[in-house]
C-alpha cells in the first residue's frame, strides 16, 4: 500500500499553497499549511457522485416548497414560516455548498479563496439548517403543551427573532475562521475531502471547535427530549382522539409528525459526525504534524449530513397533503396550475 500514496511535503506559508490537481490515475496527496491530506481518486469520484445526487434532489424540492408556501395563503402560519426558513437554508446548501464541495472533491485545494468561501458557507448553512430544526420543534413543542397559549406565545414578532438568530449565531461561526485569529485557537479552513476546521489541527482551532461542539450538543439534546415528547404525544393523540374536538386536532397532529420526522434524520445525521468530533480530539497528538486519510467513518459521517438538504423536502413534500397534491398535479401536467387556497387535510 505504501508503493501506491505519493506524499508532498507541506508548505508552511499560506500563500505558499500546493494547488496540483488531483491525479486520478493513483492516490495523492493535497497540501494545506502543516496537514498533508491523503486521498483516494476512486472515493473521491463516488463521493463528487453522491453529493450531486443530493443537490439534484435539494434544489427543485426546495424551491417547489419555497414557492408553494409563498403562494398559498392558507399555509402562511408560523409553523410554516420556520419551516420555509428550513427549506431556503436547505436550497442555498444544493445551490452553493453542495457545488463547491463536488469541486474541491474532484480538483484538490481550490485556491485560498474558494477555500475559505467554502468552508465559510459549509459551517454557516448547516448550522443554520440544524438551529432551523430546533426552532421548529421548539413552535410544535408549545402546540402541543399550550395548545390554548399558542397564539399569544408564538408571535410574529418572536417568530423574526427567532429567525434572526437562527442565520446570526451560525453567522458567527461561519465568518470566524476566515478573520484570521487561528493564534487564538479561533479556526481556519483547511483542505479535508472539502474546505472546513480541521479537528487534527489542535492549536488553531481548539477553542471554536470546543465552541462548536457545545453549540450542535446544547441542541441535540434537547431535540431527543422534544422527539420523546412527539411520540409519546402521537400515541395519545391516536390512543384518544375519539370527540368532535379531537378531530379538529388532526392538523397538529400530522404537522407534529413531520416535526418528529425531520428531527429524527437530523439527530440520526448529526450523531456520528459529533461522535467522530470528540472522539478525534480525545485521541489527536497534538505534537505532530498528522497526516490526514479520511476514513470510512469521517466520510459517511459528512454524507450524512450533507443529505439532510435532500431529505428534509422530502420528507416536507410528503407528509403534508396540500403540498404533495400540488407536486402530484405538476408531475401531472409539467406545468404550476393556478394555486387556490384549500383546507389542506
Amino acid at each position: 500500500m505504501a508503493n501506491s500514496l505519493t506524499t508532498t511535503q507541506i508548505s508552511p506559508p499560506l500563500t505558499q499553497f500546493n494547488t496540483s490537481v488531483l491525479n486520478l490515475a493513483t492516490n495523492q496527496s493535497i497540501s494545506s499549511p502543516n496537514i498533508q491530506f491523503i486521498y483516494n481518486p476512486a472515493k473521491a469520484v463516488i463521493y463528487a457522485v453522491v453529493l450531486s445526487i443530493f443537490s439534484m434532489i435539494s434544489i427543485p424540492l426546495n424551491l417547489f416548497n419555497l414557492i408553494t408556501l409563498y403562494r398559498n395563503p392558507i399555509l402562511h402560519n408560523m409553523n410554516n414560516l420556520l419551516i420555509g426558513n428550513l427549506a431556503l437554508v436547505d436550497f442555498l446548501n444544493g445551490l452553493i455548498v453542495l457545488p463547491l464541495i463536488i469541486l474541491t472533491s474532484l480538483i484538490g485545494y481550490p485556491g485560498h479563496f474558494i477555500c475559505q468561501l467554502q468552508g465559510f458557507f459549509v459551517l454557516m448553512l448547516y448550522l443554520a439548517s440544524l438551529s432551523s430544526t430546533s426552532a421548529i420543534s421548539v413552535d410544535r413543542f408549545y402546540a402541543v403543551i399550550k395548545p390554548f397559549r399558542y397564539s399569544s406565545i408564538i408571535t410574529p414578532k418572536k417568530c423574526i427573532i427567532i429567525t434572526l438568530y437562527i442565520w446570526l449565531i451560525p453567522l458567527i461561526f461561519g465568518i470566524t475562521p476566515t478573520l484570521g485569529l487561528q493564534k487564538y485557537g479561533l479556526g481556519r479552513y483547511f483542505l479535508l475531502y472539502f474546505c472546513a476546521i480541521s479537528f487534527e489541527k489542535f492549536q488553531e482551532n481548539y477553542l471554536i471547535h470546543a465552541l462548536l461542539m457545545f453549540y450542535i450538543i446544547i441542541i441535540m439534546f434537547p431535540l431527543l427530549y422534544l422527539l420523546l415528547l412527539y411520540v409519546i404525544s402521537l400515541f395519545f393523540m391516536i390512543a384518544y382522539q375519539k370527540s368532535a374536538q379531537d378531530l379538529a386536532r388532526g392538523n397538529l397532529k400530522k404537522s407534529i409528525r413531520t416535526t418528529s420526522m425531520i428531527i429524527g434524520t437530523n439527530l440520526v445525521c448529526w450523531l456520528p459526525y459529533v461522535i467522530i468530533g470528540i472522539r478525534s480530539v480525545a485521541y489527536i497528538n497534538r505534537d505532530v504534524v498528522p497526516v490526514y486519510r479520511p476514513t470510512f467513518a469521517n466520510i459517511i459521517s459528512v454524507i450524512l449530513i450533507f443529505s439532510n438538504s435532500a431529505i428534509n423536502p422530502v420528507i416536507y413534500a410528503t407528509t403534508n397533503s396540500f403540498i404533495r397534491k400540488r407536486f402530484c398535479g405538476l408531475l401531472h401536467s409539467n406545468r404550476i396550475q393556478p394555486w387556490t387556497s384549500a383546507t389542506p387535510r
